[in-house]
């Protein structure tokens, strides 16, 4: 078990490595695949309503 934690340590410092020199560009990307993860994840739902569930307490209860 100790393989998987020591593998996922030595990916992290590997990546780590590469981080530095992009200073503030890495802000810059996470922010961008951010922003395009929630466009398409709302396209998904005006798309598709009839797939999405509702959170209203008179849905989660009807007999009340």
């Amino acid at each position: 078990m100790d393989s998987v934690w020591f593998g996922i340590a030595a990916f992290f410092e590997g990546l780590f490595k590469f981080l530095p020199p992009t200073g503030g560009l890495a802000n810059i990307l996470f922010c961008v695949i951010g922003f395009v993860s929630n466009a398409i994840w709302i396209w998904y739902i005006m798309k598709n309503p009839d797939k999405v569930k509702t959170n209203k307490m008179e849905d989660l209860y009807p007999n009340r």
